[in-house]
């Protein structure tokens, strides 16, 4: 379980870190709108559970040109 955790963790820094090197190099705003990012979140919930990487890979799919540039230390989201 640990070992588990521990991949799940490092794939979700990893998307992290690769945002933040983004924003240093492109801080251009959304390309998609607010309402779009809201649709793509919205849906039924899945009948059976899904793989848990495969879940982090699909939110950061979705938030793909959706985020706001802001990264600054004492910014804490919405």
């Amino acid at each position: 379980m640990a070992v588990e955790i521990r991949s799940l963790l490092t794939q979700a820094l990893e998307h992290a870190v690769a945002y933040r090197e983004d924003v240093a190099t492109n801080s251009a705003p959304p390309s998609v709108s607010y309402a779009s990012l809201r649709d793509r979140l919205v849906g039924p919930a899945p009948e059976h559970g899904t793989d848990a990487g495969a879940v982090i890979e699909e939110l950061a799919g979705i938030a793909e040109g959706g985020l706001m540039p802001i990264v600054g230390p004492r910014f804490f989201g919405w």
